[in-house]
């Protein structure tokens, strides 16, 4: 299930709901990845998951003779939980002064809007690039197997605008890569990820090979590329201090340090790449501490990856 649903149906002892539809409903805004990941609840400080299953069955038998059994096995996987989350102090005086008059709103629940923001950001972050050192989460990045790797080139390539032939061919080459990096995920990815640059690019690119009476049924209202061979993309957007990408342009494929990545995805609920939590996000309400509201955020979680088949990446993007 998705995380505000997890969230809701497993409140935390003391979790303050209100404060947590608001931390919720801002953390996902920042972070449109979540509106597609999966969460699973367990118990514990770690969780022993069985692998995908590698069985693979089909052969033929002589009369009067049986198949060849199969002989199966289960490989596990273990998950642990990090804590992820902050705190957020207010000053008593900042309620008073923006938030105190009847009709407007808090200045404590515009600061946990605006806090929560940054935490959708650092999650979205902490899922493809967490170095799996506590208390950081086993990011994506790290956990793509060699065979779910394309690549544009030994040292990338460039995938440039304009309509000249040698222009049009590296266009083409970039767009043949995204059916093969789709087809690397053979239970059906479910979304591709990239950054904003990426996006606009292969937003420039479809222009030249959609024609439609309306841009719009097209691009959609903003005229910016949300899918390709119907498949959502995501914008991975900002890490926590809003200027940093969370899927950088300074990859280094060869001797090339200007790349970018695409990664497509077939998130489950413990199955193929699903996150592991117990209750989700919870908010609680600490009250006023010294001259204080303070008000605390956080939730146990870590990615898992059952299925190596679930997540794939194209490296060596250069735009």
């Amino acid at each position: 299930m998705i995380l505000q649903k997890i969230s809701t149906l497993r409140q935390g002892k003391g979790a303050n709901p209100d404060l947590q539809a608001l931390a919720l409903g801002a953390m996902i805004s920042s972070a449109p990845i979540l509106n597609y990941a999966e969460w699973y609840s367990m118990i514990g400080t770690s969780d022993v998951v069985p692998e995908h299953s590698t069985a693979v069955g089909g052969s033929g038998r002589i009369l009067n003779n049986d198949y060849t059994a199969v002989t199966t096995s289960v490989d596990t996987r273990t998950v642990t939980p990090q804590i992820l989350g902050d705190l957020i102090r207010t000053d008593q005086a900042l309620e008073r002064r923006w938030g105190g008059i009847e009709g407007i709103a808090s200045e404590r629940a515009r600061q946990l809007i605006a806090f929560s923001k940054g935490l959708g950001r650092y999650f979205t972050n902490q899922l493809f690039n967490g170095n799996d050192i506590a208390p950081n989460l086993h990011g994506l990045k790290s956990q793509v197997v060699a065979g779910q790797i394309l690549s544009m080139g030994t040292n990338g390539d460039t995938v440039p605008l304009g309509n000249s032939e040698a222009n049009v061919i590296k266009q083409q080459t970039l767009l043949e890569k995204l059916y093969e990096l789709i087809n690397l995920v053979p239970s059906g990815a479910q979304v591709l990820v990239m950054n904003s640059k990426a996006i606009s690019r292969l937003t420039a690119i479809a222009r030249e090979y959609i024609s439609v009476t309306n841009v719009n049924d097209a691009l959609g209202a903003t005229q910016v590329l949300t899918s390709f061979n119907s498949i959502p993309i995501v914008n991975a957007g900002f890490a926590k201090d809003g200027t940093t990408f969370v899927i950088p342009n300074t990859e280094t494929k060869g001797t090339s340090n200007d790349c970018t990545s695409i990664y497509a995805i077939r998130f489950g609920e413990k199955e193929d790449v699903g996150l592991a939590t117990n209750i989700g996000l919870q908010v609680y309400d600490r009250g006023l501490v010294g001259v204080h509201y303070t008000t605390a955020v956080e939730m146990d979680v870590n990615v898992l990856v059952q299925n190596d088949k679930a997540i794939a990446r194209l490296e060596g993007i250069r735009l």
